[in-house]
């Protein structure tokens, strides 16, 4: 017998032996992957159950939502807004708002204040004025390479309340505008050079002789500060340089006052302290939300007179200097409710009459008619959602 004969019907499927070891190897990774697929599977199930929790709590917020509108007190009767011009007065009405029909006529819109100065060269070349002013009861100081445009910058870094811009209009025609930001007599912008500073004059933003900028009865009120103890110089944002005391005049009393070291508080006192037939204090009130302070000076026989030499009232807002070009006053709204003549700073005018708001938008010729009246869709809408969120609910 020759060995090929005894060889030809032996098979070696593995490597040197008669053992299949593909198939081993493919049934070892099949056992080994069980625990992947059993891991997998409870994912699929966890996921599955995070997913029908997320849809539970979806239907049960706005079961919650739609049982909590139908809980106020409001949900009810509540209260649609209607304007018979909408272009001259538009309304709308929020919580606390009641029925009721009312005769609306608008005799002038408020306006922001808006200033000029006068016709520079040009922009960008240097002003070569030196000083510091304030606007708003913010300082600005000037340096002698500054520029118009610069000048409009530092401004606008003040945050006083203001926007300037600068107008191009060729050669000898450039100007700084000033426009509040706000609308409404109050909101004049107050405009002051500090000390022996002649920048804002030299400008043509102020001219001519100082009035007082807020009269109240028998005397004058000044800027909204921040604060009532805190030294001015440093809520102007400027610094002072000697001499630190200047003089004010009350009624031909002398007053000195040191920028330095005083704070409203400390200027009131000093003028009470003079005998001067006035009564200066600190008033606060609320600016934009927030506490604000304001020097408040009432002569005991009408509005006293002042002299400011260094325009140290002129910054704290007690007077004003005049505009050099004013190109629009500023002005509060006019209009009269049902023949009650009122005043308003803003266009905007919320809750004279409970929850609604008045959009005063062009001036009128007769009234208009602003009516609140029940919105009984309103209701009907409120308890249809409430009833589509229950049915989803118990449908889940």
């Amino acid at each position: 017998m020759s060995l090929s004969s005894s060889l030809s019907g032996i098979t070696f499927s593995g490597i040197g032996s008669g053992i299949d070891t593909a198939s081993i190897v493919s049934r070892l990774l099949q056992v080994e992957a069980i625990p992947i697929q059993r891991l997998q599977q409870q994912q699929q199930t966890i996921q599955t159950r995070m997913s029908v929790m997320g849809e539970l709590r979806s239907r049960l917020s706005s079961l919650s939502t739609s049982a909590s509108s139908l809980n106020s007190s409001n949900t009810f009767n509540p209260i649609k807004a209607s304007s018979s011009d909408s272009a001259a007065v538009g309304v709308s009405s929020t919580v606390g708002s009641v029925a009721g029909t009312y005769q609306i006529e608008v005799t002038q819109l408020a306006k922001a204040h808006k200033v000029s100065s006068a016709g520079q060269t040009d922009s960008t070349s240097a002003l070569n004025l030196t000083g510091t002013f304030s606007v708003n009861g913010k300082g600005v100081t000037v340096e002698a390479s500054d520029s118009l445009t610069k000048v409009a910058q530092k401004i606008n870094s003040a945050n006083a309340g203001v926007t300037a811009s600068i107008i191009n209009g060729g050669a000898g025609n450039a100007f700084i505008t000033l426009t509040a930001k706000d609308t409404g007599e109050s909101n004049a912008i107050a405009l002051a050079d500090l000390g022996t500073s002649n920048v804002l004059s030299s400008l043509g933003l102020t001219s001519g002789a100082a009035s007082v900028r807020s009269p109240i009865t028998d005397g004058a009120k000044g800027n909204a500060f921040a604060s009532q103890t805190q030294i001015v110089s440093e809520m102007l944002k400027v610094e002072i340089l000697p001499p630190n005391t200047v003089q004010i005049s009350v009624n031909g009393q002398n007053i000195d006052i040191n920028l330095s070291s005083d704070s409203l508080d400390a200027i009131a006192s000093k003028i009470n302290a003079a005998n001067a037939g006035a009564t200066a204090s600190v008033v606060q009130e609320t600016v934009n939300g927030s506490p604000a302070y304001r020097l408040q000076i009432v002569g005991d026989s009408g509005t006293p007179t002042f002299a400011d030499s260094e325009n140290v009232l002129t910054a704290l807002g007690i007077l004003q200097q005049g505009y050099g070009n004013q190109l629009v006053a500023a002005q509060d709204a006019e209009y009269s409710i049902d023949g009650v003549d009122l005043t308003s700073a803003s266009n905007s005018v919320k809750d004279v009459l409970p929850g609604v708001t008045l959009s005063l938008n062009k001036t009128t010729d007769s009234a208009v008619t602003v009516t609140m009246s029940r919105d009984d869709s309103a209701v009907a809408s409120r308890v249809k959602d409430f009833v589509a969120a229950y049915n989803n609910m118990v449908d889940f």
